[in-house]
């Protein structure tokens, strides 16, 4: 850290500040500041070159960088001190801390990046984007030169919005200047609750829970009104309905996934990729994507620029759950192939093919997903587990889908199963892949399918 002789001083103590340090006071100065205004510090480039730190973010699990960045300070910050910050107890800061699988929720991982600001450019995820904030339109995160998650207005809202300041903010906002929320048509307030259900993974969304421009549209945007006169049941379109409690939910589940594909193609369609890097689709929107896609030229080859060199492991992934359900062969060998070289992206595909077809719940795919690619380590499925992959051999909507239930079968030693067999050998009459075909191919004579 340089010091520059006559330089700038800490506005609190007057120690001498480091040349690039943006903050106007010294680190233990804005520590002090941190722990009686509750909230974490400010750190320059410098604190985040840590070897621990940098060490702790290669691995990708949050704990381990909550770890890392309490012993980086001098003193080190205590769990509870860090609880405090992010809005955790002691403990359940130790429990992450000494987890052994990494935390994946996104809005969470989110939320405690926002409140440490860690610069954007160090973390492996894509911060999650609220509903708030694309009721404002979708706009392409500032990646490049920004050194912190907050750099500009829409980044800005985001993370008032992770860190539960901006329902205050837009309250006073709303009282105070009497500006009105932005107007929405019913299909935008059908996408933009559609999103925020399959971003919550949930099936109805309480309407004290949605933006400004939504509560309008459905007529329930004060709580007040709400109560005296009772939540409108049925939206102007019909689409929309509300329980008595208030929660919000499609009068038919599929429209979810319909138009959440139609939010996301939108973007794709814009040339932007920051809805397709949010989350991992599932297999009914990316059908409903395919559909959109499968007559626009240059979607398809965004999604394919994006399926091979992706800035996230997400994006790639979600581009190739597109592609691969075209039903194009060449598209689809192109997929398969991404996915052979690119060991993240198959390991995300095959987790996702995994929790579809055998019904594991994503935690236990992800484990099964690994096991199976640990040449060390025998799997053994179910006979059930085996008919179910062996059947999904013949999905002919999901091109990588049928590969990786062969790899799957390849690499649990499940090809001496009759009903597998056949199965396969009947794909070695009628499948119209190469790729799948050289799969097929491999498994029967015992070879790794993976090879390439």
């Amino acid at each position: 850290m340089a010091l520059t002789p006559g330089g700038p001083t800490c506005s609190s103590c007057h120690a001498e500040l480091a040349s690039d340090r943006r903050s106007e006071l010294c680190g233990p100065c804005e520590r002090k500041l941190a722990e009686l205004s509750g909230s974490a510090p400010t750190h320059p480039s410098e604190f985040w070159n840590n070897a621990e730190i940098q060490d702790a973010l290669r691995t990708q699990h949050f704990g381990h960088v909550l770890h890392a960045y309490r012993e980086a300070h001098t003193p080190t910050i205590k769990q509870a001190q860090l609880g405090e910050w992010l809005g955790l107890t002691q403990g359940q800061i130790s429990r992450i801390e000494h987890a052994k699988d990494p935390i994946t929720d996104l809005a969470k991982l989110t939320r405690w990046a926002t409140t440490l600001h860690i610069p954007l450019r160090l973390l492996w995820f894509h911060p999650q984007y609220s509903l708030d904030a694309w009721a404002l339109g979708p706009q392409e995160p500032r990646m490049g030169s920004q050194d912190s998650i907050e750099g500009d207005h829409v980044n800005r809202r985001q993370l008032l919005k992770a860190t539960g300041v901006v329902a205050a903010t837009a309250a006073v906002g709303a009282t105070s200047s009497g500006a009105a929320a932005r107007t929405v048509t019913g299909r935008e307030c059908a996408e933009l609750l559609a999103w925020e259900m399959w971003q919550q993974r949930t099936t109805a969304v309480h309407y004290s829970d949605l933006p400004m421009s939504v509560a309008n549209y459905l007529g329930a945007a004060s709580p007040q009104a709400a109560k005296t006169s009772g939540i409108p049941t049925l939206s102007p379109d019909g689409l929309i309905v509300a329980d008595r409690d208030g929660y919000y939910s499609f009068v038919q589940p599929a429209l979810v996934d319909a138009f959440v594909a139609q939010h996301i193609y939108t973007s794709i369609n814009a040339g932007k990729h920051n809805l397709l890097a949010t989350a991992q689709t599932t297999h009914e929107t990316d059908l409903v994507l395919q559909k959109l896609v499968e007559r626009d030229e240059a979607s398809l080859r965004l999604l394919g620029r994006w399926m091979r060199s992706g800035s996230a492991p997400i994006l790639q992934v979600n581009s190739a759950g597109i592609l691969a359900k075209t039903g194009n062969r060449g598209i689809t060998d192109a997929t398969i192939t991404a996915l052979k070289v690119n060991s993240e992206s198959r390991r995300l595909y095959m987790m996702a093919v995994l929790d579809r077809v055998l019904d594991l719940g994503w935690d236990n795919a992800r484990r099964l997903a690994s096991l199976m690619e640990e040449s060390d380590r025998a799997v053994k499925l179910s006979d059930n587990q085996i008919y179910r992959l062996a059947d999904e051999i013949q999905n002919a909507r999901d091109g990588a889908a049928r590969w990786c239930s062969v790899v799957a079968l390849g690499l649990t030693g499940s090809t001496s199963n009759d009903y597998a067999r056949t199965k396969l050998h009947h794909a070695l009459q009628k499948e119209p892949c190469v790729e799948n075909l050289r799969a097929v191919g491999n498994v029967l004579v015992g070879h790794n399918p993976l090879t390439i």
